[in-house]
């Protein structure tokens, strides 16, 4: 008997497992790669850095791991944004909208948060340690019931959103570690900046957030999801709720630190900083402009004769010592193969009749005169006497 076409297509159960295999594939490779860039990548790219060389350990690990959350907060960060704008299903429903790029997301987070998590205890301290490692278990638990029961995905991509405000937190760690104190002023905008997107992602938000579940609890859609997640109700509240208590435990550090900031931005001397950045830009143009300018005068140089016979006279000359002694310039003098003085004259200055006058007679009186250098009026002049004979000696 032949397998009708029905009983041939794969079941709804088959093809979700088929799905999830792929994802498991998906978070490995983000555990290799974010692994990768913590213990292999960011150490090789800052193995000649002074201020990283100088680091301990610990803090060189440290290092690493934020060099690792501030790609994967970027990344995540535009996944996020674009899954919201695109992936319109995700708003229809957001119990059991699906989207790839917010599953991928998912993936990308799950395998960053374990890698983190392994990697924290060998160079966090415990304090610290214990915060991050409740953050980070209950972000992964979370997302991964989000992508294994496919529920609940744009709660989970809602909520990936503030990893906005991590690049600027891992900045202002870096200045410090390179020597920028809290008063210089880059630091401050930095420090503003964080402030600014900490209170909106992870403080602000989450009033919109809660009140979009208060509006759709109890819904049919919220019905069916916790017939597909057992015990939907208790991890989705502990998760959110813990995540929120932690962000407003950070707030009370943050906040104080953006007022500074402010308040030195809003202090500070914007006139004058301007003037100077103008100045070094104005110099530095000028400065360019100027190699240029040489530059291109060089090789207009190079493309005539007589730069070839100036260089040439030139290395001629360097093949003389420093210092002679008389006898010395009176041998070279009266010998027939070398001179101490070498007349070289261009056709482009044919034309100047008192300049090719004076070359052909320094050609004439050079067979027959020897030189002395004389400083006449401060500068040097060159003056001939007529060499005589032997007999007249």
């Amino acid at each position: 008997m032949s397998e009708s076409p029905a009983d041939s297509l794969p079941t709804e159960g088959s093809q979700i497992l088929l799905e999830h295999q792929d994802y498991h594939i998906y978070i490995l490779l983000s555990f290799l790669f974010w692994a990768f860039i913590h213990h292999l990548a960011s150490r090789w790219i800052f193995k000649n850095n002074p201020v990283y060389c100088a680091l301990s350990k610990n803090m060189r690990m440290e290092w690493d791991s934020r060099i690792m959350s501030t790609i994967h907060a970027t990344i995540v960060s535009i996944l996020c944004v674009v899954a919201l704008v695109k992936e319109t299903d995700l708003w229809a429903d957001p119990f059991f909208g699906q989207g790839r790029i917010a599953l991928l997301t998912m993936c990308i987070s799950i395998g960053y948060f374990t890698c983190d998590v392994i990697s924290m205890p060998i160079y966090y301290d415990r304090k610290n340690m214990l915060i991050f490692t409740v953050h980070h278990l209950v972000a992964t638990i979370a997302f991964y019931l989000i992508l294994h029961y496919r529920v609940g995905l744009f709660f989970g991509i809602y909520r990936l959103t503030t990893e906005l405000s991590t690049p600027f937190t891992n900045q202002r760690w870096f200045y410090r570690k390179v020597g920028y104190t809290l008063d210089r002023r880059r630091v401050a905008i930095v420090s503003l900046i964080f402030s600014i997107f900490f209170a909106i992602t992870r403080n602000l938000m989450i009033l919109p957030y809660w009140a979009f579940v208060y509006h759709i609890f109890g819904s049919e859609g919220h019905v069916k999801a916790r017939a597909r997640l057992p015990g939907l109700d208790i991890s989705w509240f502990l998760s959110s709720l813990t995540l929120d208590v932690l962000n407003i435990y950070w707030a009370i550090m943050v906040y104080p630190i953006g007022i500074n900031a402010a308040i030195q931005l809003y202090k500070a001397d914007w006139r004058t900083d301007f003037d100077r950045a103008r100045d070094k830009l104005r110099d530095r143009f000028t400065s360019a402009r100027r190699r240029a300018m040489n530059n291109e005068l060089i090789n207009r140089l190079r493309r005539t004769a007589s730069f070839n016979r100036i260089q040439r006279a030139w290395e001629d000359f360097r093949v003389f010592p420093g210092e002679f002694s008389a006898s010395d310039i009176f041998s070279m003098a009266m010998s027939e193969r070398s001179s101490p003085v070498h007349c070289f004259y261009d056709d482009d200055d044919d034309d100047n009749d008192e300049l090719s006058d004076i070359s052909k007679r320094g050609d004439r009186l050079m067979t027959n005169h020897t030189v002395s250098d004389d400083e006449v009026g401060g500068g040097l002049t060159i003056t001939f006497r007529r060499r005589r004979s032997l007999s007249n000696a």
